[in-house]
């Protein structure tokens, strides 16, 4: 696992923020503020994060105006990213719809092909198909106003993801297929983890665990690359469960570990759960009931 959190880094934000301080801008402040915490969310240092975004969102809100209303609107997308990778899809979706709605009155479709992204990949998670594929069906008619290949290529994986979820891989193999079309032009390490990642998913859906296995392991050096920690333990967990599937079991045991060891260190709870939980089915694959009992205690605190 690498972290990306140099002195120099860590020194220039606090550096920026002073500045702004001093010259008493407060939309300056923010900006500086939200930088922050984007940054030490990417670090996986939630707790921080938090705190720059509090004190960002807070600046942001004091003030009248598209420009003011845009920025607390962005801040509020990436603490509702926070509680994402938390698995609090509640109080993240508390903060991407009205979100969403500002974006859609400015006429902001980049900023809200974001949110609405995020938006269905919470109703994903929640198992709430329906609302996830009005969220999925959105971003396919906000691409018409796109431009960017990232973005693009972006709805093209989530309307995938959704017809993954929903068993239509033939059909999701096709969005999958537009979007691998636009990889090249994004050359974005972000979006390449996401195409990998979320085929990986497809194949192992389709129980294609070898194949999975290897684009679950680009999409952990894509997250490498852009130095994504969240990214990095879940394309490492999802690499521990196909050697699983595979019977690679003490390859899969080491990777499991070290992911949950990870996921602490983070104190990502959403990644701690999945993991143990794959752990727990682990261990009583092998008749330890003892170790599974343990981990399915863990599940519980």
């Amino acid at each position: 696992m690498v972290k990306n959190d140099s002195k120099e880094a860590k020194m220039g934000l606090n550096q920026n923020i002073a500045l702004s301080e001093k010259k008493k801008s407060s939309f300056l402040g923010g900006e500086c503020l939200l930088t922050a915490g984007i940054s030490y969310s990417e670090l996986g240092e939630y707790e921080l994060a938090i705190n720059y975004l509090t004190r960002a969102l807070l600046l942001f809100k004091r003030y009248d105006g598209i420009e003011w209303e845009t920025a607390a609107a962005k801040t509020q997308v990436v603490f509702g990213s926070v509680y994402h990778h938390q698995g609090d899809f509640a109080s993240a979706l508390g903060l991407y719809l009205p979100a969403e709605e500002i974006f859609a009155i400015n006429g902001d479709y980049q900023a809200l092909r974001n949110v609405i992204s995020k938006i269905g990949d919470c109703y994903l998670q929640m198992n709430q198909f329906d609302s996830a594929g009005i969220y999925a069906r959105k971003n396919l008619k906000i691409a018409e106003k796109l431009t960017t290949p990232f973005d693009i290529a972006s709805v093209y994986i989530d309307y995938g993801n959704w017809l993954n979820k929903i068993n239509k891989y033939d059909e999701g193999l096709l969005y999958y297929e537009k979007a691998s079309e636009l990889l090249e032009k994004a050359d974005d390490t972000n979006l390449y983890h996401k195409w990998y990642y979320n085929y990986a998913f497809l194949l192992s859906r389709k129980e294609k665990y070898s194949e999975a296995l290897l684009y679950y392991e680009k999409a952990y050096e894509a997250a490498l690359k852009s130095g994504m920690l969240f990214d990095q333990i879940d394309s490492s967990y999802k690499m521990g469960l196909m050697n699983y599937y595979l019977k690679n079991f003490k390859t899969s045991s080491a990777i499991l570990n070290e992911a949950l060891a990870n996921a602490i260190a983070i104190k990502s709870s959403l990644l701690r759960r999945n993991i143990l939980d794959a752990l727990s089915y682990f261990e009583a694959e092998k008749k330890s009931f003892l170790q599974a009992y343990d981990f399915l205690n863990r599940l519980l605190f």
